[in-house]
């Protein structure tokens, strides 16, 4: 009777003391090297993500790379009569307004521009005289700027392309960023 019960007993639904499976085909199996994989990939997506986040909350802070400066304040709105509150305050974020550019010395009177390296202080040379050359000027200028006086009195050697001579200037301050060299043969040359 045992084997009845258990053999095939069962109206020959094929049970025969153990399950029947799936054929080995059709069963899913997880691979560990799977797992591994859609591991990383979740937590490469979360890094993107935090790292996103930080960037975007980073946006907002100052920038070191002359982007405009920005400053906040609180504006309060009135809102609807049928609102519970009667006022909000929201920031309103405007742009600072930029910084004045440094003055540009005018050619001191009596002097023509003879060259320029650009903006700043000094870096303008004008000829004072008629027997000064403007090759000459820019040399005085290039000297009295390598000198590091910065504005103050000095004694300098500067290089004549015109004569082939070096000649000894003195510069001493003529106002407010302008600085006045003479010596050489009669030379005058404006430093401003």
């Amino acid at each position: 009777m045992a084997g009845d019960q258990w053999g095939g007993g069962y109206g020959g639904f094929g049970y025969q003391g153990q399950p029947q499976w799936a054929p080995e085909a059709t069963r899913r199996r997880t691979s560990p090297a799977l797992i591994v994989v859609v591991v990383a990939i979740v937590l490469l997506v979360a890094a993107i993500s935090v790292l996103g986040t930080l960037l975007w909350l980073g946006s907002g802070t100052t920038s070191t790379q002359g982007a405009a400066a920005t400053s906040t304040h609180f504006v309060t709105a009135e809102e609807e009569p049928d609102s519970a509150d009667s006022a909000s305050t929201m920031p309103v974020v405007e742009p600072a307004s930029p910084a004045p550019a440094p003055a540009v010395p005018a050619t001191p009177a009596g002097a023509y521009q003879c060259s320029s390296l650009g903006g700043g202080p000094f870096a303008r040379a004008g000829a004072g005289s008629s027997s000064t050359s403007c090759p000459f000027a820019s040399s005085v200028r290039d000297s009295y700027l390598a000198s590091g006086a910065g504005g103050g009195a000095a004694t300098i050697s500067a290089y004549s392309p015109v004569t082939g001579t070096s000649y000894t200037m003195y510069c001493a301050p003529a106002g407010t960023n302008v600085v006045q060299c003479t010596g050489g043969n009669n030379a005058v040359v404006y430093v401003y």
